[in-house]
């Protein structure tokens, strides 16, 4: 296999061993990466840990779970050289199925009425997935550093600024796919452009803008306000106050 002329098995092999690299890129495995990022995206947009944590489990299955599952199959069958895929041509198959199995968990999870930040989630998942289908015809993008990039922004929208601190893993991981000769630098950078640009577009687009969750209301109405309750797009608000004339007061607030 070592003297096989096609260049990403000839670029892997010209590369060496390296087990820092192997250890970076099997901490920073797709799979990792896609199980943190929806179990930090489904916990945050719940009411309660296991309500996130059931949604987290259901959008896996389709995320992980089935596309893996699939991938395992096609390389006992020989469709695929290993687990990474370290030829371009082979990762066609692979991914239009990890793209029937994210979308079919899409359709699921939206007749469900999950979250809408687990949905954006998911729809920016099938969104970077076209892409690096469509990218992979002609260039072997790197799928972990597209994963890794776009979880940093990720985590950047729903935690704030301080997740920033996570950015020093995009290079970290980019080295070891180049220095475990997976990919070339050019692939690596191209990974993790689809990563952030898909992320931030996508998930940033159709996410629950948190500052219109909550929003300050003045109340003309007597006394504090004592009790809440949804009625369609709009909030009633009630108050109460034992000095005032009338006591009790209610208003409509349109959201």
């Amino acid at each position: 296999m070592a003297s096989d002329p096609h260049p990403d098995i000839a670029r892997l092999y010209a590369a060496g061993r390296s087990r820092v690299a192997e250890i970076v890129s099997w901490l920073t495995d797709p799979a990792v990466v896609v199980v943190a990022t929806v179990v930090l995206v489904a916990l945050r947009s719940s009411a309660s840990v296991g309500r996130g944590l059931g949604w987290a489990a259901l959008a896996l299955t389709f995320c992980v779970l089935v596309p893996y599952a699939a991938l395992l199959l096609l390389l006992r069958a020989g469709r695929v050289s290993d687990r990474q895929i370290v030829r371009r041509e082979q990762r066609l198959v692979p991914g239009l199925v990890a793209l029937a199995s994210v979308v079919a968990g899409l359709g699921l999870l939206v007749a469900m009425h999950a979250p809408r930040d687990l949905l954006a989630l998911m729809v920016a998942q099938v969104t970077a997935l076209v892409v690096l289908i469509v990218v992979s015809l002609r260039v072997k993008a790197s799928l972990h550093t597209s994963a890794v990039a776009g979880a940093v922004t990720i985590a950047v929208l729903v935690l704030g600024w301080w997740a920033l601190a996570l950015a020093p893993l995009v290079p970290l991981v980019g080295w070891a796919r180049v220095r475990g000769g997976r990919h070339t630098a050019g692939q690596v950078v191209a990974g993790a452009v689809i990563g952030v640009v898909v992320s931030a577009l996508v998930f940033g687009g159709l996410r629950v803008d948190p500052r219109s969750a909550l929003r300050r209301v003045d109340v003309a109405l007597p006394g504090p306000v004592t009790a809440m309750a949804a009625l369609g797009d709009c909030v009633l608000l009630g108050t109460y106050a034992a000095a005032s004339r009338p006591r009790a007061g209610l208003l409509l607030e349109r959201c």
